[in-house]
């Protein structure tokens, strides 16, 4: 397992014995699967002025993700 928190320590986005990938908010302890990465994370990023972009990176490519708390279908990553 490997974590990867935001900086504020609001949430997470951790890697489980699978490989899949999953953010963790631990205000209402949702955990929620990221969408169509494959590969191993090598590095997250969180954007500092919108606290719900992230990038994630594999060492050749990035992928944009917006992590939405509120929906009707319940809180989701989107790429």
């Amino acid at each position: 397992t490997r974590l990867f928190p935001q900086p504020s320590g609001a949430r997470l986005i951790f890697e489980d014995e699978k490989g899949g990938l999953f953010l963790f908010n631990p205000v209402n302890d949702h955990v929620v699967p990221v969408p169509s990465f494959t590969g191993r994370a090598d590095n997250v990023m969180w954007d500092t002025a919108d606290p719900n972009l992230l990038v994630i990176s594999d060492g050749q490519s990035l992928s944009v993700y917006l992590y939405v708390p509120n929906s009707l279908t319940g809180p989701q990553v989107n790429e």
